[in-house]
């Protein structure tokens, strides 16, 4: 493409309309002189040029760049002119004349010099006796315009061809993009389901190979380290964008990214190779800003407020970004596994139930905007990818006189059944019936598992109060990290023993901390020991139990409202997985039976996967 945009100006340069461009000087008009032959060597050129002394005439030209003696051929080709004129650059092999209507040395597009290179300055025309030729000018007049008007004809032919060639081009892309859309939409090698949650995100994916042998079977995730230490199949939902919105990193990789700056920045060590001149708020931290997606309607232009409550930015960047990211590093994947292409995945995106389809429409748009062709991706609610799943065999695993059994989810022996998503930011509950088909979807943020989050902050600010407050706004990062702590203990807890967890720094050095937590008349039994503070059991079942018991009023109402009874309820979702929620639901609805599959908080993510497989 290049080549022939190179070649079509080549040929309209040789055609000309180089006249547009001369350097118009008026003090030329002053120094024009006929002469009967010009300069035709190096020496006979200086010793006129010192005789017309063009550097120190007595006229005005200081306007006038590269004010130089020439030798040229006059206007109208009939005679010899030396004139003193701004030098140029004579293109096309052609020669050079002296213009007084232009008031330049201008190129004689109808005269063709043999001897003249494709390019020389003006100055040196001397070199080139033909163009001296006034006989052979007159004749070359009707030749040269013959030959111009040539030119112009094959320009024209030639110009016609290259746009030929650049549609065929753009039809053949067109035809292949298309053709390989069409078999990623029929034929893909592998299935890759990103979800983006409103406390954890992630992707998995399944060759289709190995979803012919066994349907369920080797759906696969990627590792993300928590703090270097341990691995989750999921990454907390944290997204840093610099300072102009790009992409920096997610999940534990922008926690630790956006803590080190602020580390820095404290230590005046800030520094950062693509901004160096900015500082950690000028970046964009977002966190759980998918909840605030589910709890009310959005357009492509609503702002979303970062961590530092001062910025925002538009939801369609942040979730380009986030797929982006996902997108990338399942290509990553995939590529260092079985050298797969970008056309050769099927994609599945994960979105609330609750959402309308100009909401789905931004999801989709904002897909689009990162490479994704709309023939490689489907949008699928979390509900429908997790009901799913649940046909399936032995995925639920049930206890039946003291012992664990796994057994299949059987929706004709259950009039009407839950699909709880339990998720960070709400509770999304769908209710089932006529052979799973959804009839209601319902939304709650009340029963979000950062509720929790936001109920244990609340024992550190009763206890610290202001000396808190002081930590959140100068040490966000360890507060950060004091909630990162918590989020990933809480889903084991489910008996008489304390958490321990860990003391941020920056309360440590509040005068009397220790005291101030053990003699806590609010919470009694906290203990400090090393560094940590034990919270005996009973104070965390407290953090729970609004949000428990808003669930248990959900369900109640539901009961009331369906006229089939409610005979099983499925529990999925991050939150799902903890033990407090789902043995106090459990308690409590003795004739309900509650499904919660292994690795429930990744079901979501497995039943979109199988969503992709059984409807491209």
């Amino acid at each position: 493409m290049f080549i022939y945009i190179s070649i079509t100006i080549w040929i309209f340069i040789q055609i000309m309309f180089v006249d547009s461009f001369t350097e118009r000087c008026n003090a030329s008009l002053l120094t024009v002189k006929h002469v009967s032959e010009c300069p035709t060597d190096l020496t006979s050129y200086e010793r006129s040029a010192k005789q017309m002394n063009c550097q120190n005439l007595p006229i005005n030209f200081t306007n006038c760049k590269r004010f130089e003696y020439h030798c040229v051929l006059s206007e109208d080709l009939t005679s010899l002119v030396e004139v003193c004129a701004p030098s140029i650059g004579i293109v096309g092999n052609v020669c050079a004349k002296f213009s007084k209507s232009l008031r330049s040395i201008i190129r004689i597009h109808t005269r063709n010099c043999t001897q003249c290179p494709w390019w020389y300055n003006s100055t040196t025309a001397f070199n080139y006796s033909v163009c001296y030729d006034i006989n052979s000018s007159q004749n070359q007049i009707t030749n040269g315009l013959q030959g111009s008007v040539k030119k112009i004809v094959y320009a024209a032919v030639f110009a016609v061809l290259c746009i030929f060639l650049v549609i065929a081009w753009c039809l053949w892309w067109w035809c292949r993009e298309k053709q390989i859309m069409k078999r990623v939409a029929t034929d893909p090698l592998v299935i890759v389901a990103i979800d983006l949650g409103s406390s954890f995100s992630g992707y998995a994916y399944q060759y289709t190979a190995d979803y012919q042998k066994e349907t369920t079977k080797n759906i696969l995730y990627s590792s993300w380290p928590e703090k270097n230490v341990k691995f989750s199949e999921k990454t907390v939902s944290c997204l840093l964008l610099n300072s102009d919105g790009s992409l920096n990193s997610f999940g534990f990789e922008a926690v630790n990214i956006n803590s080190k700056m602020l580390r820095d920045q404290k230590n005046r060590k800030m520094k950062n190779e693509t901004f160096s001149s900015y500082s950690p708020q000028d970046f964009f931290l977002f966190r759980n800003y998918k909840a605030i997606l589910c709890t009310k309607d959005f357009e492509g232009q609503t702002m979303i407020t970062d961590e530092t409550g001062k910025k925002e930015l538009p939801i369609t960047t942040i979730l380009q970004e986030s797929i982006r990211y996902f997108s990338v590093k399942a290509l990553e994947t995939l590529s260092a596994e079985r050298n797969i292409k970008r056309e050769d995945v099927y994609w599945v995106l994960t979105v609330p139930a609750i959402w309308n389809d100009s909401e789905k429409h931004i999801m989709e748009e904002a897909a689009k905007m990162v490479g994704l062709p709309h023939a490689s991706f489907t949008l699928v609610s979390a509900a429908e990818a997790a009901v799913q799943f649940t046909k399936q065999d032995n995925l639920f695993c049930i206890k039946m006189d003291e012992k664990e059994d796994f057994v299949p989810f059987n929706s004709m022996k259950m009039p009407a059944f839950l699909v709880m998503d339990l998720g960070g930011g709400a509770a999304k509950i769908t209710v089932y019936k006529d052979q799973l088909l959804p009839k209601t979807t319902l939304i709650n943020e009340k029963c979000g598992g950062c509720k929790i989050n936001e109920a244990f902050l609340q024992i550190w600010k009763d206890i610290y109060g202001a000396d808190f407050n002081k930590c959140i706004e100068n040490y966000p990062d360890e507060i950060h990290e004091l909630q990162q702590n918590f989020e990933l203990i809480k889903k084991s807890i489910c008996d008489t023993k304390p958490i321990t967890i860990h003391i941020p720094e920056c309360i440590c050095e509040v005068e009397d901390y220790k005291e101030k937590i053990n003699n806590s008349e609010r919470y009694p039994g906290l203990k400090v020991n090393r560094g940590k503070v034990d919270i005996p059991i009973v104070i965390i079942r407290d953090l729970y139990s609004k949000v428990i018991n808003e669930l248990k009023s959900i369900i109640n109402s539901l009961m009331k409202e369906e006229e089939d009874p409610i005979k099983g309820i499925i529990l999925v979702g991050g939150f799902s997985e903890s033990n407090e929620v789902f043995e106090s639901l459990k308690d409590e609805y003795k004739d309900i039976h509650f499904f919660r599959p292994p690795e429930n908080g990744l079901f979501i993510l497995k039943g979109a996967v199988m969503w992709g497989f059984q409807h491209i």
